[in-house]
């Protein structure tokens, strides 16, 4: 009896498990936004660090699957260090 009650409640629990997955991936939206931000068109400014380590062309291939989201995303690269730029950096950190 006992083992039976365990694999209702395991079911019950996968399925509640899934079903609500489902629902929160299509609550999920790169055009929606909260916070500072109000909407998806800005830039991005790569540090040196981010060549010189190798990563210019993850960090391109990123933008370009966030801009293929949505005609209203659009996140280009520049050059420029103004403040209303993304910045990012490649850095090393150690634990200790």
């Amino acid at each position: 009896m006992r083992v039976r009650n365990l694999k209702k409640k395991l079911i019950v629990s996968f399925s509640s498990l899934v079903l609500l997955s489902g629902i929160y991936s299509t609550l999920s939206y790169a055009t929606t936004f909260s916070g500072g931000r109000g909407g998806a068109a800005f830039s991005a400014y790569y540090d040196s660090s981010v060549q010189s380590y190798g990563y210019t062309g993850h960090y391109d291939d990123a933008r370009a699957n966030w801009n293929a989201t949505s005609s209203r995303v659009n996140i280009t690269r520049t050059y420029n260090t103004s403040n209303t730029s993304d910045k990012y950096y490649i850095g090393m950190d150690y634990l200790y």
